[in-house]
């Protein structure tokens, strides 16, 4: 029976891409004939109506009629066990309430929203988190931070969050937008920068829980709203440098406002980024001692069109050794910035097939995030985009070259109807393989004032990865939270309970955050690395973690920072299934440096400590819980 089952679902996996690109085309091909997100009339999804929405849906009828068995693909989805995401936040005492109230005008940076960041404040191996906070609009940016609303910093305690936010130092009362952690000082604790409408924000960590702030070795236009940051070893000086996403450039004079008319009423809506300024994103390098000086332009970043950047992630994306930057932008085609040089970059999105979606689009990219996603030892790429678009997953097929495989994937149809912000590529289950977290939440409140039958509040989504063939979305079944309409933003993972599996914080716009405990994962085991670096960054940012299991070859990443305005703890979850034996850990430094480690037992804690340059092996660390 099950022999059977499994011939009529590979039958019917080929038939159903087949008829995915079909549908696929001539929804593309429906949204081109409308408007797009740059041109002020839009505010949410197209109408489609009249005959082309009757032949749309003629074409999906035809594919369900035709296939049947469409629904033996979704039961044979290899999905282990059931497992829950749990809001524990007021249980855990996380109370956190974003502010970002809206003007009468709806000026667009309020709809932002802001990030969230773990962080390990006094290395108990506890992760300790971080909220964005935002803040009315008054006319001025600078005025509007004296209104002392300020970012929360809460320390971990067993599971449990105390608001440390006064006696840390970490007092930022300007509109917080990304985090960023890393030891920009290689003094082993972790420091933290903030993009923010104004000039970023920079804290050195004392090494007792408490953080200098460093903020004046950061330049920065008190008009620019930034968004996404990410530390990297741009120069391969074994020192982080840091990079800004520099999203509006606002005039000062005149912040400005767009409206729709509909029915004869005015009604005021953001603006699309095109009608603002937009800055060339930043690149600080760190000379040490602390200090920073501005090389956008000796990095050649200047030499990339300008464009309205709102997520950067960075990862060694050619296998040259040298760290690379993706950048997801607003309406225009995202960066794939090469380090061609120490320090020095240049943009082969084009060439490398992730500028833009499989039909030549330029999308309204949001989050994004890396992983291998189908278990080949190569970082793919997913983008979360804007409402009517479909989100993006961009596999690595070597030597720079990606290929959009969304649809064959099955991530183009369920995100269609999201507008998606922060986005986690995370195993929740512990079954080795990455699967999708999403935050979703519309930027425009008066979609039914407009006459659109579009949610402005939405549920986020998490999907689970078929062994790396094919996500399934299984939110209905993986909690409450799921089932509840938010503005979701900010998101970023860690295993704040240490239980060996991954668990989620999310920011919502004008709400309180979301903590999310996993339940699950459980029937699976993990284990939990940290990498401390020697000859390169500390953090050892831009290197993989390859794990040999009997069944097959793991690979994860060091980030610095992912999702959208957001950064994971820097401990890795690793889910390796049902493994009982002892593993081999292949560490891939971010110096290119290849070193091995054998014996690795699963559900323990572990640093590994990059060995000497030469010959000297990693040292491993056992860490009790």
């Amino acid at each position: 029976m099950n022999e059977s089952i499994n011939v009529i679902t590979k039958n019917t996996r080929m038939k159903c891409q087949f008829v995915t690109r079909k549908v696929n085309s001539i929804w593309e091909t429906l949204i081109a004939n409308t408007a797009s997100r740059d041109q002020p009339g839009r505010i949410g999804f197209p109408v489609i109506a009249g005959d082309r929405g009757v032949r749309l849906r003629a074409v999906v009828i035809a594919a369900v009629i035709a296939f049947p068995q469409l629904s033996a693909i979704s039961a044979q989805v290899s999905l282990t066990d059931e497992f829950k995401l749990k809001d524990v936040a007021q249980s855990a005492s996380l109370s956190f309430q974003h502010n970002s109230p809206f003007t009468p005008e709806r000026h667009l940076h309020l709809t932002m929203g802001s990030g969230v960041a773990w962080i390990d404040l006094d290395q108990d191996s506890w992760p300790d988190v971080c909220f964005g906070q935002g803040t009315p609009w008054n006319g001025d940016p600078e005025e509007s931070s004296k209104l002392e609303l300020r970012d929360q910093v809460f320390r971990n305690r067993n599971g449990s969050f105390t608001d440390v936010t006064a006696e840390c130092g970490i007092l930022n009362t300007q509109y917080s937008m990304g985090f960023a952690v890393g030891d920009f000082d290689n003094d082993g604790f972790s420091d933290l920068s903030i993009s923010c409408f104004g000039r970023p924000r920079l804290y050195r960590n004392n090494g007792d829980g408490t953080f200098e702030d460093s903020s004046r070795q950061l330049s920065g236009d008190p008009w620019t709203v930034s968004a996404s940051c990410t530390w990297t070893d741009a120069d391969l000086d074994g020192l982080l440098d840091l990079y800004i996403t520099n999203y509006l450039g606002i005039d000062s004079q005149s912040y400005a406002v767009c409206s729709q008319t509909y029915r004869g009423n005015s009604i005021e809506i953001p603006c699309p980024p095109r009608r603002y300024e937009w800055p060339v994103d930043t690149l600080y390098r760190n000379v040490g001692d602390g200090c920073f000086v501005d090389v956008s332009k000796e990095a050649r970043l200047t030499h990339s069109s300008p464009s309205a950047g709102l997520g950067v992630i960075t990862n060694d994306f050619n296998d040259d050794h040298a760290p690379d930057l993706y950048v997801a932008n607003d309406t225009t085609a995202n960066f794939l910035l090469i380090n061609v040089g120490p320090g020095q970059f240049t943009d082969q999105a084009t060439a490398g097939g992730v500028a833009y979606n499989r039909t030549g689009e330029a999308e309204a990219g949001m989050g994004v995030t890396s992983g291998d996603v189908d278990g080949d030892g190569r970082l793919d790429i997913f983008v979360a985009n804007y409402y009517g678009e479909s989100n993006t997953l961009y596999r690595n097929e070597g030597h720079g070259l990606f290929l959009d495989v969304t649809s064959e994937f099955g991530l183009a149809a369920p995100s269609r109807t999201r507008l998606a912000f922060g986005t986690l590529l995370c195993d929740f289950n512990n079954d080795s393989w990455l699967d999708l977290f999403i935050a979703n939440g519309h930027l425009t409140d008066r979609l039914a004032e407009a006459g659109m039958q579009i949610p402005f509040r939405q549920k986020c989504q998490l999907l689970l990865n078929d062994s790396g063939r094919f996500f399934k979305e299984v939110s209905a079944t993986s909690g409450t939270y799921f089932s509840r309409e938010v503005l979701g933003r900010g998101c970023a993972v860690a295993d704040f309970d240490l239980d060996g599996d991954p668990d989620v914080a999310v920011q919502h716009l004008n709400d309180p955050a979301a903590l999310l405990q996993n339940d699950g994962g459980h029937q699976n085991h993990s284990v939990t690395i940290k990498l401390i670096g020697k000859n390169r960054n500390r953090d050892a940012i831009g290197s993989t973690v390859e794990i040999q299991t009997a069944g097959r070859s793991i690979m994860r990443q060091r980030d610095g920072s992912s999702s959208y305005l957001s950064c994971n703890d820097g401990w890795l979850v690793i889910g390796v299934g049902q493994t009982e034996q002892a593993m081999s850990v292949r560490l891939k430094w971010a110096d290119g440096i290849t070193k091995t480690n054998s014996d690795i037992q699963h559900g323990r804690r572990i640093c590994i400590v990059e060995g000497n340059k030469e010959a000297g092996e990693n040292r491993v660390l056992e860490i009790p819980k």
